[in-house]
């Protein structure tokens, strides 16, 4: 998506749905600006990357694309490609609604918005990703999410032909649903006012919008649709993002951290209790299904379940990172790696701390925790 239904669409909804202007705006802002805090040397965390180049770096991969524009889906088979409205989307929109933060919301409804835009991709690079043969100068684009198509699937009101499978894709129904889905979230977040336009009648107003060629033009329409002419995302992002800068970087780190627990990130398990239930938000308020175990893009399968309970925390962390184990008597022994595998620390004890060294950088770390043959890993963000 792009910023006429990041930006334009949210805050229409927001505000048809009665929430009041400020609140409206925050939400939105902080929609849109998901796809653009892409300094991460400077904010310690970032959301987006500007550079396609970056896209081939498995840092940016699993800290940025994933969690904030490609959130993986209930593929059996391709476990991190992106399916509209999944679980793992419905899930970090429940923990956004129960922070009662307008910025979290923001950001889940961001990336809840891309699984309709990017269905069908991962943000990760594999072959799933590849629309062209090898000898097309498009295919020298890393295969990572829909980099090889450019805009293409974000634009609302295409209508294109995905190489890969010859589909023809409608954009305006894909629009529609995410603004469905978006509309239904808003009035949860409103805890159940009765809204004041029902969604039949926004849908209504909406399809003229979504298959209007102009960019602009889309834009005003929304302006009107929100009943305020006058709003611009320049000026309100000129007005907020000082203030609420850090406010955001918060709620981006809290929404990666949930990220990190439940996404199948290559080798590990999610954090999270088997069988236990999910906190994910339905049309029907039927409790989203748990998603059965996957392995990684490259077929690596879960770490295999141990009697062992680790925790860490803060996630994610600037100075020092606790690790705590439960369920042994032993010590067990702690190996931290990186993205690349190289070992940065070991470490034993059922608690202890990890503070990385001064050349140690920013970025995803593995912990691994041992107890001889049996062994579990879980994910942990360093935002120095």
């Amino acid at each position: 998506m792009q910023k006429d239904f990041h930006f334009y669409v949210t805050y229409a909804l927001a505000r048809r749905l009665g929430i009041p202007r400020p609140e409206a705006e925050l939400i939105a802002w902080a929609n849109q600006f998901t796809d653009e805090l892409d300094e991460g040397s400077i904010h310690r965390i970032q959301t987006q990357s500007a550079l396609l180049g970056n896209w081939d770096d498995p840092q940016i991969q699993m800290s940025v694309l994933v969690p904030f524009h490609f959130v993986p889906g209930n593929d059996p088979v391709h476990p991190w490609k992106t399916t509209p409205d999944s679980p793992h989307a419905r899930d970090l929109l429940a923990l956004a609604l129960a922070s009662r933060s307008p910025l979290r919301l923001g950001i889940a409804l961001h990336a809840i918005q891309d699984t309709f835009s990017h269905q069908g991709f991962s943000g990760w690079r594999e072959e799933l990703n590849s629309c062209y043969p090898w000898y097309s100068l498009t295919s020298a684009l890393p295969n990572v999410g829909h980099a090889e198509m450019r805009a293409t699937p974000d634009i609302v009101n295409i209508v294109w032909t995905d190489p890969r499978s010859n589909e023809r894709i409608d954009n305006r129904y894909r629009a529609m649903e995410a603004a469905r889905v978006t509309c239904r979230m808003l009035q949860r977040w409103s805890r159940g006012a009765k809204p004041e336009t029902p969604w039949q009648e926004l849908k209504k107003e909406l399809k003229p919008v979504f298959a209007t060629p102009s960019y602009d033009e889309r834009k005003e329409k929304l302006r009107k649709l929100a009943g305020d002419s006058g709003v611009r995302y320049s000026n309100v992002a000129r007005r907020l993002q000082k203030p609420q800068l850090d406010h955001f970087i918060t709620a981006a780190a809290a929404h990666l951290a949930a990220a990190i627990e439940r996404f199948p990130w290559p080798g590990v398990p999610p954090a999270e209790t088997p069988g236990a239930p999910r906190t994910g938000v339905s049309d029907t308020d039927t409790p989203a299904a748990a998603p059965t175990a996957a392995t990684g893009p490259a077929g690596t399968p879960p770490t295999p379940s141990a009697p062992l309970d680790v925790r860490l925390s803060p996630s994610p962390f600037q100075a020092s990172l606790r690790i705590s184990v439960t369920g042994t008597p032993r010590t067990p022994e702690i190996t931290i790696t990186d993205r690349l595998g190289r070992t940065v620390a070991r470490l034993s004890g059922r608690t202890t701390v990890w503070t990385p060294e001064p050349d140690i950088t920013p970025g995803l770390y593995r912990v691994r925790v041992g107890l001889g043959d049996t062994s579990i890993e879980r994910v942990a963000f360093y935002s120095r």
